[in-house]
């Protein structure tokens, strides 16, 4: 997207904000060349032997649309280079909260920085990290925010969204739900149980190779 489109489609401060989450990017590491050949090579196997159906020579976004993680999010942290995503306590209940608009997702991080400044702390800096999600059942509240915080362990939905003019957000309920953009998307390691059945690590938030000890 060019540059004149960026800012048609989000305006000058949605623009910096997206510059800013794809520098905070680089961060990431992305995962090793062994870890995206695996990843590759079990995603060539048969779905009734763990993989996907794919070719030999599939890629990385599509091994992550074949395993659902196909829409576009964004999250913000303080927490330093992270492996793994923690759910947060907001009015939309027990989640990760994510964004599709990159420069609406620092909220929380602020909240967290204003409560180390008031501790007489050091405020940590803020990376906005480009994610994928694979939701299927979100509860889309509208603009109706709820008068108290949501039981998300009740809900029958793994993902709970609100949004009005110049806000959007998602609560994904279930952390393996989401990936890094950057991720090898190993079949093996789409979900904890998968991982076990396969007798592979459990998946995080990069889901590159961990080695068991």
């Amino acid at each position: 997207m060019s540059g004149l489109a960026q800012l048609a489609k989000y305006g000058v401060k949605g623009a910096d904000a997206l510059v800013d989450a794809l520098r905070s990017a680089k961060k990431f590491v992305a995962p090793q060349d062994e870890a995206l050949a695996l990843a590759q090579q079990r995603a060539a196997l048969p779905v009734e032997k763990g993989g996907l159906g794919l070719s030999p020579s599939n890629t990385a976004p599509e091994r992550a649309a074949a395993m659902g993680f196909t829409d576009d999010v964004y999250h913000a942290t303080n927490a330093g280079e992270i492996s793994s995503l923690r759910k947060g306590i907001g009015t939309l209940g027990d989640a990760v909260y994510t964004s599709k608009m990159p420069e609406k997702t620092d909220f929380y991080a602020k909240l967290h920085n204003m409560k180390r400044q008031k501790e007489g702390l050091e405020p940590l800096p803020i990376s906005v990290l480009p994610l994928k999600t694979n939701v299927k059942n979100t509860w889309d509240l509208g603009d109706n925010l709820p008068f108290n915080k949501i039981d998300t362990s009740a809900l029958p939905y793994d993902s709970i969204a609100y949004s009005r003019p110049g806000m959007s957000e998602l609560a994904v309920i279930n952390p393996e739900n989401i990936r890094s953009r950057f991720a090898a998307f190993d079949p093996f390691r789409k979900t904890a149980a998968t991982a076990a059945a396969m007798g592979v690590a459990a998946p995080d938030l990069l889901a590159s190779e961990l080695r068991k000890k």
